[in-house]
């Protein structure tokens, strides 16, 4: 071991001295260590045990001359004599110098030249030589050994590493894994190793009895095909004579230990190719060996379970949320796994079914999953996908496959149903499905036969950010009887939207950007209607839409009755907007009032525009015909203009107004009227009405203010 060079105390001088004079940076090439065990033994908690070995290598470079590293032991563990110089080659081997220890640590100054890995040792060496660096640990230490390695300011990593595993008995047996295996059938488990916690526990046979492995009742071992040169295997001189089954017993598998070599370290038996018949009226569930004899740990090992022929689907993992009316979305890897060996029949099928508002996309079916090929998504039902069985044993597994979702789909679970030739007749949840958005509104009252009445404002809402994609567009209709008119207001936030417009009873617009980190609304409001008298008294529900431009485009912008009534538009959602009333007998249903000189004019508090102000001719209020008319329940439809002889028809129930232009004449039913002022025409061609004549005859009361010259008309 080379000669230590300076003083700890002249080396940290010097260091501090260049930190003082350096910029600080990383050391050149990469700044760390991988520390590792080469072994991690198992231990008892007794004194003289021997640990695994810690490696610290440096990656990619040498060590650096000067470092300082510490390698602590945890509490409870000490080595059983303390380190010093003279012995310190038995505690570490490598690049570095002794330079103070105690009994649960040592430090070491590491030196450079070319070297790049350093030992600790605990009881052996890397090849397995015994040396005297083994420790004491103390009857109460429960589970791992882990050392500490402290080399702050170094370009050598600090942290832990586990040496050992404390164990309370002699042996451990295990086994590779728990395989199922088929009633009334012969089948192979997998690999079971039994091991020596500390070396020299198990003895030669012909002192002790066999290690003797049992299996519960009617359960049997057989060694037909089994080959002991083979199929076992031991190590750390151990040695098996003879492993076969009990005389009169087949349940019973014993395995002799011949004389074994020295060794300083723990043996263990490996038995590969064991088979085991299951009887016919076995039960379905776990099947439990138990293992005695010899110096063994008597235990009860868990080596197979017991099923019949079939199949067990599930996920891997957590199911995802996907939103309604999304291509390509991913759902839950999931599997199909046979239950026991021999259960998946080459040449059969799996048949993968969605629901039908959900269909397969393409990811994931251009490639093979082990015990299938031939993926392939149905042309006419893309909602279905069929594999076809290559006969092995074992899992198929379906990973990252994704699904489009109709808007349409309800909220809740997203199930496949499995089926086909193979016997595979199950269903699984691979995802949870959420509505692209909400839709909320107010629902105020309206009244049957009024013109210019509002409903609520409707708020859609996003479920989650990116929940709408662009190019989208969603329609409003509303039911039959109601027509929009085109003075709403829309506006979004988050989501960028263009191109809306109404027809009839469709109100409908595109989103032309997506949102992003926070869910998009839009709302729209001054929404107003016409109601007429064949709409039933109740709620007001609009229906919503969604679709694509595709849809768009292959029926014309606006031309929804054809599209919706062709499917090509999925219905997300309704929503009340508001509530369709009677007129109450006596009660004020509706309130309009008209000032001179203003376009502006006021229906139950909602400000409307109109094309011409009222005026005032001999001292009565003359407006326009329209206006007069709708504000007091009289549709578009209900208003005719006669140009041969200039008159007006307007109906409203079983009232029927005809008035001339120039004539004080107005019919009521077929019987005059004298009114002392006549209708006029105003420019450009505006028929002007005279709203007290008007309106007493429809059945309004008319009150004037003269202070503010406002007229005001109330249908009661």
């Amino acid at each position: 071991m080379r000669v230590k060079r300076k003083a700890i105390s002249i080396m940290i001088t010097l260091s501090m001295l260049l930190v003082l004079l350096v910029p600080l940076a990383a050391p050149a090439g990469a700044a760390a260590s991988d520390n590792y065990a080469v072994t991690v033994p198992y231990v008892k908690a007794d004194d003289g045990q021997t640990l695994g070995v810690l490696a610290i290598e440096e990656d990619d470079r040498d060590f650096r001359d000067g470092d300082i590293v510490t390698v602590d032991l945890p509490s409870g563990v000490e080595y059983a004599e303390k380190p010093n110089a003279a012995t310190a080659d038995e505690y570490f081997y490598g690049p570095a110098e002794f330079v103070t220890a105690t009994n649960r640590s040592i430090t070491v100054e590491v030196y450079g030249g070319g070297a790049d890995i350093l030992y600790f040792y605990y009881g052996e060496d890397e090849d397995g030589k015994a040396l005297d660096s083994v420790v004491d640990i103390d009857s109460d230490k429960t589970g791992d050994i882990e050392v500490d390695i402290d080399a702050a300011g170094t370009t050598i990593t600090s942290g832990t590493v586990r040496l050992a595993r404390i164990v309370d008995g002699d042996t451990v047996t295990t086994i590779a894994d728990v395989e199922t295996i088929a009633i009334d059938a012969t089948e192979e488990i997998e690999t079971i190793k039994i091991k020596e916690n500390t070396p020299g526990v198990l003895q030669p046979s012909g002192t002790n009895d066999p290690i003797e492995l049992t299996l519960p009742k009617n359960f049997e071992w057989d060694l037909s095909a089994f080959d002991i040169d083979e199929d076992v295997a031991t190590t750390a001189g151990l040695v098996v004579d003879e492993v076969n089954v009990k005389s009169g017993n087949k349940k019973v598998l014993q395995i002799w230990l011949g004389n074994a070599t020295t060794s300083g370290q723990a043996g263990f038996i490996t038995l590969s190719s064991l088979r085991v018949a299951v009887p016919d009226d076995a039960k379905e569930g776990d099947v439990e060996m138990n293992v005695d004899g010899n110096e063994v740990t008597e235990e009860d090992i868990l080596i197979a379970r017991v099923g019949d022929f079939g199949f067990e689907v599930d996920v891997d993992g957590d199911v995802p949320t996907i939103v309604a009316g999304k291509a390509d979305q991913e759902v839950a890897d999931f599997y199909i796994d046979d239950i026991v060996p021999g259960t998946w029949i080459n040449g059969r099928s799996v048949k993968l079914t969605l629901p039908s508002w959900a269909e397969w996309t393409e990811d994931g079916f251009d490639k093979d999953i082990d015990e299938l090929y031939n993926g392939r998504i149905d042309e006419d039902d893309p909602e279905i996908a069929k594999y076809t069985v290559d006969g092995k044993n074992g899992k198929a597994e379906f990973e990252e496959f994704t699904v489009t979702v109709d808007a349409d789909a309800p909220e809740g679970d997203l199930v496949v149903k499995f089926s086909g030739s193979a016997g595979v007749d199950e269903e699984l949840v691979i995802a949870k499905i959420v509505k692209p958005f909400t839709v909320t509104a107010d629902t105020p009252e309206v009244f049957i036969g009024l013109q210019d009445q509002a409903v609520g404002d409707i708020t859609i809402t996003e479920t989650q950010d990116e929940a709408i994609d662009e190019d989208k567009w969603i329609i409003l209709r509303a039911p039959v009887g109601f027509d929009f008119n085109d003075d709403y207001d829309i506006e979004a936030t988050e989501l960028d939207i263009d191109n809306d417009e109404v027809d009839g009873r469709y109100l409908a617009f595109e989103v032309t950007g997506e949102s992003s980190k926070e869910a998009g609304e839009i709302k729209i409001s001054n929404i107003t209607f016409n109601v007429d008298r064949t709409i039933p008294v109740g709620d007001i529900t609009f229906e919503v839409f969604m679709t694509d431009n595709d849809a768009i485009d292959d029926y014309g912008t606006l031309d929804f009755d054809e599209a919706i009534d062709k499917d090509n538009y999925e219905e997300v959602t309704d929503v009340v907007v508001g509530n369709v009333m009677n007129p109450a007998p006596g009660g004020t249903v509706t309130e309009t009032s008209f000032t001179i000189g203003s376009t502006t004019y006021v229906v139950n508090g909602v400000e409307k525009t109109a094309d011409v102000a009222p005026y005032i001719s001999g001292d009565r209020t003359f407006f326009a015909v329209r206006f007069v008319a709708n504000a007091l329940g009289v549709p578009d439809a209900n208003i005719s203009w006669n140009p041969v002889d200039q008159s007006v028809l307007i109906i409203k129930g079983e009232r029927v107004l005809k008035l001339v232009i120039g004539s004080t004449t107005m019919m009521v039913n077929g019987v005059p009227v004298i009114m002392d002022v006549a209708p006029q025409i105003v420019e450009p061609g505006r028929t002007m009405l005279p709203v007290r004549w008007v309106a007493e005859a429809l059945g309004a009361s008319v009150a004037w203010d003269a202070a503010t010259q406002t007229a005001t008309l109330t249908i009661k």
